[in-house]
């Protein structure tokens, strides 16, 4: 039986300024609206708005919330005071991810959120451990809404909207504002490397929200193409697209979601295990090519004729003007300015090892 393909409540409203759709993850979202070169530039050089109400939401309550997460995920959950946010993981007892995450506390509850490749896994997991703790982890995917700010001008743009000032905001850190309908909540959350704040609000009122900012602050709309395109240029990785099940957070360059302080828990003594050995086989690094099409996710790669990774995902850089894909390399292969060979069906292109966020 065919699952059910969801729209976010901003639908009909992008489908009015042009959107296409795409399927992703059970979702039906706008993959750009008629330019997406000149979406990934206005987020480049100005703000640019993006629905994200097909994120993964998760609320997390009751007196054992943050006892019972700090025992599941990979960071330190225990410190993070009202109005913080953290990066973390939820792995398996073997050291492997189920998800990656971000966490937001407040007085009475946790938020979390994450890509939907992950979300049904994470609700899944975090619901069946919970054995004599007092608990509750409710899906709230459909009843919040993020849009999404991201730009050099966000902040600014942010602040008109909600009459906040959010100079002293730093990364992950939120302010709730209250309103009679339902709170909303400005994250400062930068996803692309241009800066941004993520707005979450009762999805009810993301309609309205989109409309202020699209036809009365005249910000334009971005899909996900665009944003593609700005996180792999910052070496961004994705759940579901270049780590899934089978990584350990490490190989995917996830060392700041990891707390190796805390003490235990889930897979952490695989995690602290590695980290002592200080060896890893392979790590997420990127790649430009010679060539005019992006390679295939599985691409291979090669150096002096052995297979050394594989492309986990590849976009066409508008900044390098050629291929650039994020892969799982063999760690000694990872360093920048190293030549590559890529592999396009029988023929090889050459490649080189960069450096990211692109300047």
């Amino acid at each position: 039986m065919m699952a059910m393909v969801m729209r976010t409540p901003l639908h009909e409203l992008e489908a009015a300024r042009g959107g296409r759709f795409r399927d992703y993850h059970d979702w039906e979202i706008a993959e750009h609206y008629g330019d997406p070169r000149q979406e990934y530039e206005v987020v480049r050089g100005d703000v640019g708005i993006l629905d994200l109400c097909h994120a993964g939401k998760l609320r997390v309550a009751d007196r054992d919330r943050v006892r019972y997460l700090n025992n599941m995920l990979s960071n330190d959950i225990k410190n993070l005071s009202a109005g913080r946010g953290c990066y973390a993981t939820l792995l398996t007892h073997q050291g492997r991810m189920e998800s990656d995450l971000y966490v937001y506390a407040f007085t009475e509850e946790l938020w979390l959120e994450c890509l939907p490749a992950s979300k049904p896994r994470l609700f899944e997991t975090l619901s069946r451990y919970i054995v004599g703790d007092k608990v509750t982890v409710a899906d709230w995917t459909e009843k919040l809404g993020i849009l999404s700010l991201q730009g050099p001008h966000s902040r600014v743009a942010i602040e008109r909207l909600t009459g906040l000032s959010l100079e002293s905001l730093d990364l992950l850190e939120h302010r709730t504002l209250q309103r009679p309908s339902g709170n909303w909540v400005v994250v400062h959350r930068d996803r692309t490397g241009c800066g941004g704040y993520d707005l979450w609000a009762p999805v009810l009122e993301a309609p309205e929200i989109w409309r202020r900012c699209v036809e009365t602050a005249q910000i334009s709309p971005v899909g996900h193409a665009a944003l593609n395109w700005l996180r792999t240029e910052a070496g961004i990785p994705w759940y579901g697209t270049d780590m899934g099940e089978k990584t350990l957070p490490m190989e995917a360059g996830l060392s700041h979601a990891l707390s190796m302080t805390k003490g235990c828990y889930r897979g952490q003594e695989i995690v602290a295990r590695v980290l002592h050995r200080g060896h890893l086989d392979r790590g997420i690094g990127a790649v430009s090519v010679q060539h005019a099409d992006p390679p295939a996710a599985g691409a291979e790669i090669r150096a002096n004729g052995n297979r050394i990774g594989e492309v986990s995902s590849s976009i066409f850089s508008q900044r390098l003007g050629k291929p650039l894909a994020l892969a799982i390399l063999r760690v000694e292969f990872l360093k920048p300015g190293t030549p590559v060979e890529v592999v396009y069906g029988d023929r090889n292109y050459p490649g080189e090892v960069i450096a990211l966020p692109i300047q």
